[in-house]
């Protein structure tokens, strides 16, 4: 019994932490995103610039 109790408890301790940090990640994996998409933008704004000024 206890080694089945053991069981449980990790499954509920595992579900538990998947529910409290699932929103959190989700967010980062958009902030990363985002700040991945606008440094593609200043990059692009970057080289138009250069070639304004050549």
């Amino acid at each position: 019994m206890n080694g089945l109790q053991s069981q449980s408890t990790s499954a509920a301790d595992k579900t538990t932490s998947d529910a409290v940090y699932k929103n959190a990640i989700a967010y980062q994996d958009k902030l990363v995103k985002s700040l991945t998409t606008q440094r593609t933008k200043l990059g692009t704004a970057m080289d138009k610039l250069a070639a304004a000024m050549e």
